[in-house]
């Protein structure tokens, strides 16, 4: 989270709401639901949420807590979406971040035959 948070009430909110989008993501990446990535420049694992796949008030939410909107390559084109690296926010809330790594590996692990490739700091 970036230290210019507008509305800290917000934050349980916000926090809600990234909970239930990080339970909603998927492996690949797509315009209308959440996705995990790995971020080819630092290495870190980042939740992606797609302005897409949020209400107008999810989204005010997210952007008054103080989440910045990004652009996000998606194959040919760009996507404008709420990234939560989970380096960035470990400091600040780091039940967030395990959890966001959790789910990841859960899903990696759902997705393979055989022995898995784990997501670790």
């Amino acid at each position: 989270m970036t230290s210019t948070v507008k509305y800290t009430h917000l934050n349980p909110l916000a926090m809600e709401i990234i909970i239930t989008k990080l339970q909603q993501a998927v492996l690949h990446r797509n315009m209308s639901q959440p996705f995990f990535r790995e971020n080819q420049k630092n290495g870190y694992l980042e939740l992606v949420i797609p302005v897409n796949c949020l209400s107008p008030l999810e989204k005010y939410v997210l952007e008054e807590a103080g989440y910045p909107e990004k652009s996000v390559r998606l194959g040919d084109s760009i996507i404008r979406a709420f990234v939560i690296n989970v380096h960035h926010i470990e400091q600040n809330n780091p039940e967030l971040s395990k959890e966001i790594i959790n789910i990841y590996n859960k899903r990696l692990g759902e997705s393979c035959i055989g022995p898995c490739y784990k997501y670790e700091k």
